[in-house]
């Protein structure tokens, strides 16, 4: 039987990483998930949103007490304003003024599929020159990830 949700009251925060990587490997078995000394958990693996589209390498990164870094490593996708990136690289998945990190949010269950609509964003973007998905505006100078609140 396994785990319904990652418990954030009373448990070790190692630990929540270790349930996490469980998860992660039982649902995405074709990913590479460890957790590494002074990172924490490392997952990763490629996507590809359609048919036609090419295999996107991602790293995603959950740090204790942080919130998920996630990147496209390979094909390197500059950053634009009109993407819904962080100048840093990292990808905005979600807004976090409507939506906030919560440590005990299942990454197999939000990241990851979040990440997956957000390259098919990504994919029509290249056609069309417009994001296609949700929004949330960065404006001229985009805070980084890091600056939102885990709860």
């Amino acid at each position: 039987m396994g785990t319904r949700f990652i418990p954030t009251k009373h448990v070790d925060p190692w630990l929540r990483l270790v349930l996490q990587v469980n998860q992660l490997k039982k649902h995405y078995p074709s990913f590479t998930t460890r957790i590494v000394p002074g990172q924490g958990l490392v997952c990763t693996g490629k996507i590809q949103p359609t048919d036609h589209s090419p295999s996107y390498k991602f790293r995603l990164t959950l740090a204790q007490h942080r919130i998920p870094d996630v990147r496209i490593v390979d094909p390197a996708i500059p950053w634009h304003s009109d993407i819904h990136m962080y100048s840093n690289g990292t990808l905005c998945l979600y807004d976090h003024r409507d939506r906030r990190w919560h440590e005990g949010d299942e990454l197999y269950k939000s990241i990851i599929p979040w990440l997956a609509e957000w390259l098919v964003c990504y994919e029509l973007y290249q056609f069309t020159g417009k994001w296609q998905g949700p929004e949330a505006s960065h404006g001229s100078d985009p805070k980084t990830p890091q600056s939102q609140p885990v709860v």
